[in-house]
């Protein structure tokens, strides 16, 4: 999907870490920014991101904090409707 967008090049080189990157301005689904699909911090979304992706898929760097919380109230469910 953000194949192909360019933005800002980060300062720092490519490694498993967290950076700040500045935002380029444009969303992904749920309202992402595609600056997170420029893996490599080249300034472009190509094919040399998608290599990175599937090299670190379901790693975490020591920066990484879950984000995810669960507040009291109510319960969330996930239901499979694919009938299988």
């Amino acid at each position: 999907m953000a194949k192909g967008l360019v933005g800002e090049k980060r300062l720092d080189p490519p490694r498993w870490s967290e950076q700040i990157a500045s935002d380029w301005n444009k969303k992904l689904w749920s309202n992402l920014e595609v600056k997170h699909a420029d893996c490599d911090g080249d300034g472009s979304v190509a094919l040399s991101d998608e290599n990175l992706i599937r090299a670190n898929l379901n790693q975490t760097h020591s920066g990484y904090k879950d984000k995810m919380e669960f507040l009291d109230g109510d319960k969330f469910v996930l239901v499979n409707n694919s009938g299988e």
